[in-house]
C-alpha cells in the first residue's frame, strides 16, 4: 500500500487497519496510467455544466436509483463497504463528507480498484487477459457486483467458456431509470474495446 493511503487510513483508524495484509492481497495487479484517467473521467460526469476533475463535498448521484452519496470519482458507501471486504479499507470506515484530490487518487487506485480487482476474482471462473480483466473491473466498479455475475454466470455466458456472450451482453447495460444515457454508452463501448483487445497498452 502506497504511503498516501496509509497515512491516511492509520489517521483515521490507527488500530484496527492491517495494512501489511491489505497491501500484499492487492500486489497483483497495477492498473495502467491510461486506465485509471478513464475511470476518473467516466465517474465524474458534468455537474451543473461544468466538468470535474474529481468532487470534493458529498453530492447525491441523481443517475440509477437509491440516489446515493458519493464523493471523489464516484466513491459510494456501497464501494466502501466492498473494499472494507476485500480487506483494503478498515472495519467502521465512512464515507467522508470532504476529500483532497490527492485522498481521492489514493483511495481510487490503492483501494476500491483493487476490491474491484478481487469482486473480478471471485465471480469470475474461467482465465482472463489482462485487458479483459480491466474491462470487467470498470465493469463493476459502474454496475456492481450483481450485474457482473448476471453478465458471467450461466453455461452460454462467460463462466460456461463463451467469451464472446461479454461483447453481446455489455450494450446491455447503457440504461438508467429505463433511458438510455450517452455516458453509460460510451461506458460500454471503453469496456468492449478494453475487451476486444484495444484501448489501454500499457
Amino acid at each position: 500500500m502506497k504511503a498516501t493511503l496509509a497515512v491516511l487510513l492509520v489517521s483515521l483508524c490507527p488500530v484496527s487497519f492491517n495494512i501489511a495484509a491489505a497491501d500484499a492481497a492487492g500486489a497483483e495487479l497495477v492498473f495502467p496510467e491510461s486506465f485509471v484517467m478513464a475511470i476518473k473521467r467516466f465517474e465524474n460526469a458534468p455537474l451543473a455544466g461544468k466538468p470535474a476533475d474529481f468532487v470534493d463535498r458529498v453530492r447525491i448521484d441523481r443517475v440509477g436509483t437509491g440516489t446515493p452519496r458519493e464523493i471523489g470519482y464516484g466513491l459510494t458507501q456501497d464501494g466502501i463497504n466492498d473494499a472494507i471486504r476485500h480487506g483494503y479499507l478498515p472495519e467502521g470506515y465512512r464515507l467522508p463528507e470532504t476529500m483532497t484530490k490527492a485522498e481521492a487518487d489514493a483511495l481510487l487506485v490503492e483501494a476500491i480498484l483493487p476490491s474491484c480487482n478481487a469482486m473480478v476474482s471471485a465471480v469470475v471462473r474461467v482465465p482472463l487477459t489482462q485487458n479483459q480483466r480491466l474491462a470487467l473491473i470498470s465493469f463493476v466498479y459502474n454496475c456492481g457486483r450483481g450485474s457482473l455475475k448476471t453478465l458471467v454466470s450461466g453455461a452460454d455466458r462467460l463462466n460456461g467458456g463463451n467469451y464472446a456472450s461479454v461483447a453481446r451482453l455489455l450494450p446491455q447495460y447503457c440504461k438508467a431509470q429505463g433511458v438510455t444515457l450517452r455516458g453509460l454508452a460510451r461506458r460500454r463501448a471503453f469496456e468492449l474495446a478494453l475487451w476486444q483487445g484495444g484501448a489501454v497498452a500499457e
